[in-house]
């Protein structure tokens, strides 16, 4: 498929800007690389191919899989996630000739697959938002739903266990999923202890991720980034623990399902509707749909929307066909801070 030159252009601004996020996110693997792909117009040709965004994303994790899959090329030797003594230098000589030798198998990849990365520590800065909107439920019972959800697990959220370095853990004393994050600022938020019940959960997306076939959850470990250690071993914890107490996803169109499942929500419950890192797969009408839907069932119910989208955590209230917002917080990309404004 021919692409033009504006396409290029815009896809090499698009890594350039990719390493300026993996520099600030500790990635220094992806930063050397997307620098490099940003000026070779046949790997950006390549990337071009993708049918979902983002591109950037799409071709590391395509490249990460298949080295997990054994695919034998010196360019393991640079990756934290595949060595225990990862080699120093230039890798993208080594990334250039893997993407030509196996242009194929990552073409089909980046058509075929999604960038669905479930990142469980950003249940950090969900899980108060959980407990501010359980208290202005007057403490009924949660029913959430996980619009974008991937394979499910942030919706395991109440399940795991939580320190913030403030001399005390909240959550599930003992679980294995242990999320370790730091609180900044002068506002510390209420932290409900214990967490409140949640007597309804469900993801929707448009392709869940069943982590209980095991290709599919090396597609989901293929999306942490090589140096995140950390961030691939809680994964791990929580495919386990999703696999032991599985939970209803429903694939398709949120915009189709989700009028479904506020209607199955039981009565006598809050209802929650959640997203994060999302709603970039969203174009300004789908938002808009979305926003409409959720105005349309208030007038039935109050509906609460929390939403972390780019560096915000945001609470939308939804009443009579009305809607307020207020910010939260400030957060990290992958959870490892959070700055509590709210």
């Amino acid at each position: 498929m021919k692409k033009t030159s504006k396409n290029i252009n815009r896809l090499s601004a698009r890594f350039l800007a990719f390493a300026t996020e993996c520099r600030a996110l500790q990635s220094p693997l992806y930063t050397r690389l997307s620098e490099a792909i940003a000026c070779d117009v046949e790997i950006l040709s390549l990337a071009a191919q993708a049918t979902s965004n983002p591109e950037t994303n799409l071709l590391f994790a395509a490249v990460h899989y298949l080295l997990q899959k054994g695919y034998d090329h010196s360019l393991t030797n640079f990756y934290p996630s595949l060595c225990n003594n990862p080699r120093s230098g230039d890798p993208f000589p080594d990334f250039r000739a893997f993407c030509l030798a196996y242009n194929n198998k990552i073409l089909n990849l980046i058509t075929t697959r999604r960038v669905q990365t479930n990142e469980v520590r950003r249940c950090v800065f969900l899980m108060p938002a959980f407990g501010m909107v359980y208290n202005l439920g007057q403490h009924q019972p949660l029913a959430q739903i996980d619009i974008g959800t991937s394979a499910g697990l942030n919706l395991l959220w109440d399940q795991y266990e939580y320190d913030y370095g403030v001399g005390r853990r909240y959550g599930h004393p003992d679980a294995p999923v242990q999320i370790q994050s730091e609180l900044r600022g002068p506002t510390t938020p209420l932290i409900l202890d214990p967490l409140p019940p949640v007597n309804f959960r469900t993801g929707l997306d448009l392709h869940p991720v069943d982590v209980r076939d095991p290709d599919q959850a090396d597609w989901l470990r293929a999306l942490i980034w090589p140096e995140h250690h950390d961030r691939r071993q809680m994964l791990s914890a929580a495919i386990q623990m999703f696999t032991n107490n599985p939970h209803t996803l429903c694939a398709g169109n949120a915009l189709q399902t989700l009028p479904k499942a506020i209607s199955e929500a039981p009565q006598n419950t809050t209802l929650c509707v959640f997203h994060s890192f999302a709603l970039n797969q969203f174009s300004s009408d789908m938002r808009e749909q979305l926003e409409s839907i959720l105005l349309i069932h208030s007038e039935s119910r109050p509906i609460y929307r929390i939403s972390a989208e780019g560096n915000r955590l945001d609470l939308f209230t939804y009443t009579q066909g009305e809607c307020t917002s207020r910010q939260l917080a400030e957060v990290h990309a992958h959870g490892r801070w959070t700055n509590w404004l709210a």
